[in-house]
């Protein structure tokens, strides 16, 4: 499968979007369904906890000016995990006009993030009773590549017979969790979380309505596979993709872990207690990797 826009295999409903970005730190409009908020709020209200906690115990074991500058230090990382920036974008016609969404813009280099991000990191693999038969995993489960060739293997009910996907064997029905994919070949892909009960056979529609939270890549072009869709500007494709799920705070948010960027987070959803699962759809040439 051609990812997205990329193959007829997978349905992807887009639009003209118009995207701006603007450094105020504006509150969002009354009205706005749940909004496009970056996906871990959660952690920096997790931080400044830490951090509080931190500070009087550095002032009390420190001499004074060691302790004011150890404490300076810590209110650094805060607000620079405060910092926002705003992404707006034109809505479908039949929105109410003047709506914005709005992404918060964390720092992710911050130490005390990434070491939170890297706790909350799961090793995965690939389940090879889910890949469509174009798709050749290894042994270990870990990568998966497009194979020109068919094989030949036994139908599976679990198995996608038209769109290049595959699921990994690891779900999620609580907690939050992050995981990284390495964009290894091709610049024809789709990566994020599936609820189990997505469509093996036919057509893919990969949208949140039919329970697929996903980024994509078609040539030059990445986007947040959403309806409609949403151009995600970056200076250079990714070269590791990273994806984090809050299960119980309905979040789904994508990073370049490689250069420290945040992607796009997807408004708030409801699970309903099903399972989801990383899932994988590759282009012609594509080759993925699990990390670690």
């Amino acid at each position: 499968m051609d990812p997205g826009w990329c193959h007829p295999s997978v349905s992807i409903e887009r639009s003209a979007i118009v995207t701006s970005v603007a450094s105020d730190g504006s509150k969002d409009r009354p009205g706005v369904p749940g909004g496009a908020r970056f996906g871990l709020q959660d952690l920096k209200n997790e931080l400044e906890k830490r951090q509080a906690k931190k500070i009087p115990e550095i002032s009390h074991q420190e001499t004074p000016a060691q302790g004011e500058e150890e404490k300076n230090q810590q209110l650094d990382v805060k607000s620079s995990i405060s910092r926002c920036g705003k992404v707006t974008f034109q809505l479908p016609l039949d929105a109410a006009p003047g709506l914005e969404e709005r992404v918060c813009h964390l720092s992710w280099r911050s130490s005390a993030l990434k070491e939170t991000l890297r706790k909350l990191q799961v090793s995965l693999t690939l389940d090879p009773d889910t890949a469509h038969p174009r798709l050749a995993l290894s042994e270990d489960g870990k990568c998966v590549r497009w194979d020109d060739a068919r094989r030949s293997i036994p139908d599976h009910p679990k198995r996608f017979d038209s769109s290049r996907c595959v699921l990994a064997r690891e779900g999620f029905t609580r907690g939050r969790h992050y995981w990284e994919v390495q964009v290894r070949q091709g610049s024809a892909w789709a990566l994020g979380v599936a609820k189990a009960s997505v469509a093996r056979k036919g057509r893919v529609s990969v949208k949140p309505e039919r329970g697929i939270w996903a980024v994509g890549r078609c040539g030059s072009q990445c986007q947040a596979l959403a309806s409609p869709s949403v151009p995600i500007a970056l200076p250079e494709a990714p070269e590791v993709v990273g994806v984090y799920l809050d299960y119980e705070g309905g979040r789904v948010a994508f990073l370049d872990a490689q250069r420290e960027a945040p992607m796009f987070a997807y408004p708030a959803a409801r699970f309903g207690g099903e399972e989801l699962l990383p899932l994988l759809c590759l282009g012609r040439g594509c080759c993925f990797r699990l990390c670690p």
